[in-house]
């Protein structure tokens, strides 16, 4: 057998010109995606660091990632329908009141699974590449948060307390479960939505109110069993201490009529 290092006089097969422009263009998207996201990356980065010099400041324990810890606590307020998860990062949290109080960011995500060959660039993939295999990706669906859980001293049907919108003011009159209190304030920028209106007047009480209305209409709420849920719009990493701060004022001002009608049930330690 005989071996020729004379060069090929086969010429390769040209590539079409619409091939490469589809390539070009499919690349100067992710250099442009890229450049976009690099200082939310940044944002990101800096968040935990800033959180945690916060906490130790306040005097409180801190955590870069919770797992599924408390977000295994099914709240309406972070995922009103099946599908959905949270999972909670940058955890600030107090053992001021016997039972840990924690505020943290909050990630709303649902799980896709993605068809690697589909990810390939045009419909067609016409220069033939393959870009992975079928995977599973989490996606996010919700606007970046920040929230609170704390426990009551109390066993709650579920009481939620929302931002006066367009949305909430239809869910009020298709369901007819909105309570009007006697608070103008807290009337004009809140919705309270519950199946035990008997329950929620207790509960919303000139001391629970006052609480709420300290929020300026930035805060959601929702009680559930023996804990309360706070959402607000993501905070500077410097507050995060200061919401843990709020949400232990929520027990103590939670009144003994309520206490002795709704006990709560004993807890294991987390």
């Amino acid at each position: 057998m005989r071996f020729s290092l004379a060069p090929s006089t086969i010429a390769p097969e040209p590539v079409a010109t619409g091939d490469l422009l589809v390539v070009w263009a499919a690349i100067g998207i992710a250099f442009v995606l890229a450049a976009a996201s690099l200082p939310t990356l940044v944002r990101h980065r800096r968040r935990g660091p800033a959180i945690a010099a916060a906490a130790e400041q306040a005097g409180l324990r801190y955590r870069a990632q919770d797992g599924r810890d408390l977000g295994r606590y099914r709240f309406d307020l972070l995922v009103p329908r099946g599908g959905l998860s949270w999972t909670a990062s940058h955890v600030v949290t107090s053992e001021q009141l016997g039972s840990p109080t924690h505020a943290f960011d909050i990630r709303v995500w649902t799980e896709v699974e993605v068809d690697g060959h589909r990810e390939g660039i045009g419909s067609a993939n016409p220069v033939g590449l393959r870009i992975g295999t079928a995977k599973t990706r989490r996606q996010t669906r919700a606007k970046e948060a920040s929230g609170c859980i704390v426990r009551l001293p109390i066993n709650a049907p579920r009481v939620m307390i929302v931002q006066e919108n367009a949305a909430s003011k239809i869910v009020a009159a298709v369901s007819q479960v909105d309570l009007d209190l006697e608070s103008d304030l807290f009337n004009r920028r809140y919705h309270v939505l519950t199946a035990d209106k008997a329950f929620a007047r207790s509960l919303l009480d000139a001391r629970v109110l006052d609480l709420i209305v300290r929020g300026d209409g930035r805060m959601e709420f929702d009680f559930v069993g023996n804990l309360l849920l706070i959402r607000t719009p993501a905070l500077e990493p410097g507050l995060l201490p200061g919401l843990v701060r709020y949400g232990e004022l929520f027990p103590t001002a939670i009144s003994s009529l309520v206490r002795d009608r709704y006990p709560s049930p004993v807890v294991v330690n987390e």
